[in-house]
């Protein structure tokens, strides 16, 4: 599923949608924490920390007017919902950086909250929608990172290790199997690696070494150098 951020600087209003949120999950077993914030900052600070997508409610004013940027800036595809207390905040708030998915009125009924998650939920289910979207499962918590986020992958004994700029994540499966699951932005450049080409920042096809983002590096096959090279001229081409 996903996480949820409920956002309102009315603390009983925050209260109010976190528990319609939480209790619905629950009763659904959607795989999804829910977290709540009446201090903006705070939510902030999740905000920064988080590597996959996330859904925001967020009420009208500070909330949204300090908190967009940041979403946007964390996953451009970031669900929005807006809490309005009427609808011209709405209106105001309906914009091409808020793009909402949903709008809940308060007094925040529980039954609108259950109709924006199972909106969001069937949205993560649609195959169209989740190319870009990499999946695993970390015991029973299944987990969605946005491929664009990714820097590698890595095998490390019978465990993968996903890599991404401010998170890492250990998780049961193989390079082999992973590789078929990814866009062709990922390139499986020596048994143990796979890295994402948009990632990489110098290649030492002396040393046969890659290295990417955060100073992490990878393992470059002779045997698949020539491919390597050639696909990494193709998208620095665009």
């Amino acid at each position: 599923m996903i996480d949820f951020l409920v956002c309102d600087t009315e603390a009983d209003e925050m209260e109010n949608v976190h528990d319609a949120c939480f209790n619905y999950c629950f009763q659904k077993n959607y795989d999804a924490e829910v977290y709540g914030f009446d201090n903006v900052s705070e939510a902030d600070d999740y905000i920064s920390k988080q590597s996959m997508k996330i859904a925001c409610m967020l009420a009208c004013g500070t909330p949204v007017d300090e908190l967009i940027d940041d979403i946007r800036e964390q996953n451009p595809s970031n669900y929005v919902v807006l809490i309005a207390q009427n609808l011209m905040e709405i209106v105001k708030y309906t914009t091409p950086v808020v793009r909402p998915v949903g709008c809940l009125l308060k007094p925040v009924k529980a039954e609108d909250v259950h109709g924006v998650i199972d909106s969001i939920a069937a949205d993560l289910n649609d195959d169209d929608k989740n190319q870009g979207i990499f999946q695993f499962k970390i015991r029973s918590r299944e987990y969605y990172v946005d491929c664009s986020q990714i820097i590698m992958f890595e095998a490390v004994s019978k465990k993968i290790v996903l890599y991404t700029a401010v998170q890492e994540y250990e998780f049961y499966d193989s390079i082999t199997n992973i590789i078929g699951r990814l866009p062709e932005s990922f390139f499986r450049c020596q048994k143990s690696y796979i890295v994402n080409m948009t990632m990489v920042r110098e290649v030492d096809y002396k040393e046969m070494l890659i290295t990417l983002e955060d100073n992490l590096s990878a393992s470059l096959s002779r045997n698949v150098k020539a491919e390597f090279a050639e696909r990494m001229e193709r998208y620095k081409k665009g």
